[in-house]
């Protein structure tokens, strides 16, 4: 059985580093990216089978990335953001996001 990669981006440096422990330890390798750029970067270079997208990021917006991911892949994108406005909701969903769930 393959193992899926996943990319974490989350700027919280404490939040990425606990949801990449909690993925890996179910058996899941994962790829933290701090930034929209740095996730611009590695979503750009590598698939993944699942992303987990934080919206409030430096640089390039969540919202920015998933426009950019959906350009190039049909991975699943998961929004997981403290942003609880249904407005933001509803335009991460129009960009391609699969799921969005508030922390």
């Amino acid at each position: 059985m393959d193992i899926c990669n996943i990319l974490v981006v989350e700027d919280d440096p404490d939040i990425n580093k606990l949801l990449c422990r909690i993925l890996e330890g179910a058996g899941y390798a994962c790829r933290p990216a701090f930034s929209g750029s740095e996730a611009a970067l590695w979503a750009g270079q590598y698939e993944y089978d699942l992303v987990l997208l934080d919206l409030n990021l430096p640089g390039i917006t969540g919202f920015e990335i998933c426009r950019s991911i959906r350009k190039i892949s049909t991975v699943p994108v998961l929004v997981l953001t403290s942003r609880d406005q249904l407005k933001d909701e509803l335009h991460a969903l129009k960009l391609g996001a699969d799921e969005y769930l508030t922390k």
